[in-house]
């Protein structure tokens, strides 16, 4: 928790009956014995009021000048229906305020952040009348503030919220949140494809303006070619299209199924936007309800533009040519050449053609190839397969493990990129790319070579200018707590292993983060929304990545700096690069540069190598056999990759609160 404090039995009890009963308008929370506890119940004379009215004449009487309080009140007439209101008045007491405001999201978790539609944070008993409502619901839908990029975000976080009714649509998931409904009309043109009827072909588009997923009308006869086809497919806009491609090879006919997304980058905008950050999200989506009515593809082809589709691609997939061996070929060591091992790679996400193309966690990113603009990136372990771009904006890092990818893959992906989308500011590292090899090679059978890579956005990008303004290099460290049980270091005192290799385990940090109030709740409260996420998909083993970087002092300054000075933006600006990577808009964030309270240092952080789940099958391995040695050898305890997701996460939260000092904290 951010603060340590939990919802009482008392509190879960009472929500329940808010829940429940109609009648009951609202709950007022109290932080009471570390706990939070029910104070008031609200409860409305008339079942037919209205929300207006029942605030100035329930709430109103309740709130204090000085007093905080955490408000739950039923608002809307459908699911979510209840408004969380946190209200921490300007003249309440400053430990007060500080422990409200850091323990509010706390609030929501616990009871089932499914239940509220909104969170609120009050400071004046204005805002919590039926006029301050009034006004907080007019500056919400105000759109000046917001770009587009952060329109279509909103819109993409209500989409995942609203559900699909009524009896002639199907509502299709993908994931626990995004849900879009299907109208029967596309669903029986699936099966109908599926059976061999109808025309031959599907073609499906997302709507964004009512968020269903609709048929498109059907042409007249089946397109007689792919280049028929092609023509008949949005170059705008995206679109799912299955088509039954009747064709001769080897004088018999064959009729396999083909299934093209296509998602032309030619067209911008904001619906545009919306639909490229929609479509990837739904395609799976899309093809299980096509599974369920029996329609399975032969073929899956991702393109950008439906030029890109042409007869000798789509035979060259369906009907590959047979290699004539030439003998046995010596394996290319591990970590060779960048380009050599992506050159078959394909892409599962995103694309690296548009100079400026959006990613699918929403942020846009440069554009880059393997032959001009990729190097392999030194680092104190000496990987060969960890690279950067030239720009340095940009990692690429193999993931070798099949259970790593896999997971990634498999459970984490889909969440990772909901999660992103909504949570701007997220201290997850960002991923831009996911890279698989396409084919078989030698070097990936025998696992000389790694057969999937990530590119992530780099925490270090600035340093080498730095280096080249001679400045003191910067300063990092790889963190994860040490208290596990860790066999390269505990066996025989690590006189078995080489000291290259214990160099490798995790960083300590011999200082503090010092931090004002306002900094340390936010850097808090990020860390236990992203372990979160981590700890629901089984993830344990990942790191805090910290930066450090020393700010410019001024003549005369020495070791004590002015904090204010040094931390302007000027001062900063000097330090890191004004335009981070994939930076979003807003104030300065731990990706781009974080000011120290007493203005000595400037920091960055980032969560990383978040891909060892605990139900995977090495990992359940190597927990079966450490609980075997605790159990026939040595108490020694888990390992951080053997032990659960929830207990790793409140040790890694324990350890980031341990290397933070919160700088002229008012608090007792």
């Amino acid at each position: 928790m951010q603060s340590g404090i939990s919802a009482s039995k008392e509190l879960v009890s009472q929500f329940n009956d808010l829940l429940g009963s109609s009648s009951t308008f609202g709950l007022l929370v109290n932080i009471a014995n570390e706990q939070l506890q029910p104070i008031q119940t609200l409860t409305s004379s008339s079942p037919g009021s209205s929300f207006a009215s029942n605030v100035d004449s329930l709430l109103t009487p309740y709130i204090k000048e000085k007093e905080a309080l955490y408000i739950i009140l039923r608002r809307y007439d459908s699911s979510p229906a209840l408004v969380a209101v946190t209200y921490v008045p300007d003249t309440a007491p400053v430990r007060q305020k500080m422990l409200f405001a850091a323990t509010r999201l706390t609030l929501v978790r616990e009871l089932g952040s499914e239940h509220f539609r909104e969170t609120i944070f009050a400071t004046t008993a204005k805002e919590l009348t039926s006029a301050g409502f009034e006004k907080h619901d007019a500056h919400t839908a105000l759109d000046a503030p917001l770009t587009e990029e952060e329109k279509s975000l909103g819109e993409v976080k209500r989409a995942e919220q609203e559900a699909g009714s009524g009896t002639s649509k199907r509502e299709i998931h993908l994931g626990s949140q995004m849900a879009m409904p299907m109208g029967d009309d596309a669903v029986m043109s699936l099966k109908e494809l599926a059976m061999g009827e109808g025309v031959g072909v599907v073609s499906l588009k997302v709507n964004p303006t009512t968020e269903t997923i609709d048929l498109l009308p059907a042409p007249s006869s089946t397109p007689g070619s792919l280049s028929s086809l092609v023509s008949s497919i949005s170059t705008t806009e995206p679109r799912f299209t299955f088509y039954r491609y009747t064709h001769t090879h080897n004088g018999s006919e064959q009729s396999p199924v083909l299934f093209f997304y296509t998602n032309p980058s030619s067209n911008g905008g904001r619906v545009a936007i919306k639909q490229r950050m929609l479509y990837p999200l739904m395609k799976r989506a899309v093809l299980e309800v096509a599974s369920k009515e029996g329609l399975n593809p032969d073929k899956k082809f991702e393109v950008e533009e439906p030029s890109e589709i042409t007869e000798e691609s789509v035979l060259a997939e369906l009907h590959p040519k047979v290699v004539e061996s030439r003998g046995f070929a010596r394996p290319k060591r591990p970590g060779g050449s960048l380009h050599n091992i992506l050159h078959d790679l394909h892409k599962h996400h995103g694309t690296f053609k548009n100079d400026r193309a959006l990613d699918r966690a929403g942020y846009y990113r440069h554009h880059w190839t393997c032959e001009t603009t990729i190097k392999q990136q030194q680092s104190p372990s000496s990987n060969p397969t960890f690279y950067s771009t030239k720009d340095q904006k940009y990692l690429v890092k193999s993931v070798p493990r099949h259970s790593e990818h896999s997971f990634f893959r498999e459970d984490l992906l889909t969440p990772y990129v909901e999660y992103m989308a909504t949570h701007p500011r997220s201290l997850l590292v960002r991923i831009c790319d996911f890279l698989g090899a396409s084919g078989y090679s030698i070097g990936r059978i025998l696992r000389l070579a790694p057969s999937h890579h990530i590119v992530m956005e780099n925490i270090m990008y600035g340093r080498s200018e730095a280096k080249k303004r001679g400045d003191v290099d910067w300063e990092d460290w790889d963190l994860k707590p040490t208290s596990y049980f860790y066999p390269e270091r505990d066996i025989a005192d690590g006189a078995l292993t080489s000291e290259a290799t214990k160099s490798q385990l995790a960083d300590e940090f011999h200082d503090k983060i010092r931090l004002s109030r306002e900094q340390a709740d936010e850097f808090f409260a990020s860390l236990e929304e992203d372990t979160q996420l981590l700890a629901d998909h089984n993830a344990v083993d990942y790191s805090l990545f910290l930066v450090r970087m020393h700010t410019p002092q001024a003549p005369g300054q020495d070791n004590n700096p002015d904090p204010a000075a040094a931390s302007s933006s000027e001062a900063v600006s000097e330090v890191v690069p004004t335009e981070g990577p994939s930076v979003p808009p807003g104030p300065p964030s731990w990706r781009t540069g974080i000011a120290s309270a007493d203005g000595k240092y400037i920091y960055r952080a980032s969560i990383l190598d978040f891909f060892w789940a605990k139900h995977k099958l090495q990992p359940r391995v190597m927990t079966a056999l450490i609980n075997l040695w605790n159990l026939l050898i040595s108490k020694r305890g888990p390992m951080s990759i053997t032990t659960t997701p929830e207990e790793y996460r409140q040790r890694f939260l324990r350890m980031c609160r341990s290397y933070v000092e919160v700088v002229g904290d008012s608090r007792e």
